[in-house]
């Protein structure tokens, strides 16, 4: 990224614009005072400049980091910091924290910084980046990256989707999603450009902002696509960009017609791909020449990543049905819900996705269904039993369904009173917001069984 020097590496909302070789100069003389060897940092994470060079900063000096959402409440920090060990918090939130906890707090234009109280732990080496799958409280789990696994999947994802320094995206989602991650990585690694976006694809600001600055490319997830849709993709063919891709979930095969169909007409490249957070996070993609002829398939593994399905007899093979399995050197880590857990991982061989699919002979992927009772909603993982579990505890009988674009609740007309209720604990424990919460009311309630493999 240093060879890239005086050109233009982000642009914000407010029109603020940074350099590359800005982005390198120390975020804080604090930096200078605190010995990081085997510290662990964490970021509440949004789409500025003040995140991106700490960000930077950390990776550039192989400092491992937690990334948090930018809404984590202050319970959560306390919490994390116990459990984590964590030596430095960097975030715009104003905290009261705990000054049992607490050593020292600088503040810094829009940034604070919270230095803890904490023992003279080592951290061993290898967790470069930590971030969180789970959208259900109780359950919080993190997946652990190392530099290499990031390294991997940025440069196969720089090559899968041609990726260059004339290239300039604009931010839709979090950094703290691991597809936004990726989108911010992928360019930074090329040196092009990334307009720092905070508005929702639905606001007039982001299409302001959209069109002054022409970015020729974005990602989306699939409720972005049903946004789009409803406000027929807003003012996108008054500059249409060079590219689209879409991940985070499974897209409705009527949508993913529509989308190519406006694709074709703007003459916009679209690429279709699958992946986990445990892959750093791309696993597939699917060409933009093949998206007509096979609109359902998440395409072929990206890189030198592998993947095989793992069928009835627990066997893995090339193709066929079953569970999806991959294996790469983007595969992570492990998993961590502590500081102890974080010394004592071993580089994991295969990631078992949970998720079900098809490979064909010719090598392509689709997805069919998943394994285990989870609900995947903007990249948090949902335990269906915990959200059901938290209801009963609550009085509330109900059956917690969904996909990729919605969570569903089912209950009697007894417990159909307490919608409002329903919504709010649902938000609490998942911070999904009540537009992606629906409550219905059925005469019966009836559970299925789990999806088996062999589907």
């Amino acid at each position: 990224m240093k060879s890239f020097k005086n050109k233009v590496v982000a642009i914000d909302n407010e029109g603020d614009c940074i350099t590359y070789k800005n982005l390198f100069v120390t975020p804080h003389k604090l930096f200078e005072q605190i010995n990081f060897k085997k510290k662990l940092v964490a970021i509440t994470s949004d789409n500025s400049i003040d995140f991106l060079k700490m960000y930077v900063f950390c990776l550039y000096k192989n400092i491992p980091l937690i990334l948090l959402d930018s809404n984590t409440q202050k319970s959560e920090i306390m919490e994390l910091t116990k459990k984590f060990k964590i030596n430095l918090l960097i975030s715009k939130n104003n905290y009261n924290l705990n000054k049992r906890f607490l050593k020292k707090k600088i503040s810094y234009k829009k940034v604070n910084f919270y230095l803890f109280k904490q023992e003279n732990l080592i951290l061993k080496k290898g967790a470069s980046l930590i971030l969180s799958t789970s959208g259900t409280s109780g359950l919080k789990k993190f997946v652990v990256l190392t530099q290499k696994n990031l390294i991997n999947n940025t440069r196969n994802i720089c090559n899968a989707l041609n990726i260059n320094h004339q290239d300039k995206t604009i931010t839709t989602l979090s950094p703290s999603y691991s597809y936004g991650m990726s989108i911010i990585n992928t360019h930074l690694y090329k040196g092009a450009t990334i307009l720092l976006n905070k508005n929702s694809i639905i606001s007039k600001n982001f299409w302001d902002f959209y069109l002054k600055f022409k970015p020729n490319n974005f990602g989306v997830v699939p409720y972005m696509i049903k946004i789009l849709e409803k406000i027929n993709y807003g003012r996108l063919s008054l500059c249409p960009p060079k590219y689209i891709s879409q991940a985070g979930g499974k897209l409705d095969l009527l949508s993913k017609k529509k989308l190519i169909k406006y694709a074709k007409k703007n003459n916009i490249k679209l690429f279709f791909m699958y992946g986990q957070t445990e892959a750093s996070p791309r696993i597939t993609v699917l060409p933009h020449q093949l998206v007509r002829k096979y609109p359902n398939s998440v395409g072929y593994p990206i890189g030198d990543n592998k993947v095989f399905i793992k069928n009835k007899n627990n066997e893995l093979v090339n193709h066929g049905r079953g569970e999806i399995v991959c294996k790469g050197k983007n595969i992570f880590l492990g998993y961590a819900k502590n500081f102890n857990d974080l010394n004592n991982l071993k580089e994991t061989k295969y990631l078992y996705t949970g998720d079900l699919g098809e490979k064909t002979p010719k090598g392509l992927i689709y997805i069919i269904g998943r394994q285990k009772k989870i609900i995947k909603l903007f990249g948090l993982r949902i335990e269906i039993a915990i959200l059901e579990k938290i209801l009963r505890g609550k009085k509330i009988d109900c059956i917690v369904s969904g996909g990729d674009e919605m969570i569903k609740v089912e209950t009697n007309k007894s417990n159909f009173k307490k919608k409002k209720k329903i919504i709010e604990v649902i938000n609490k424990e998942t911070k999904i917001s009540p537009n992606f919460i629906k409550v219905l009311c059925v005469k019966k309630l009836v559970r299925n069984k789990d999806i088996k493999l062999g589907l």
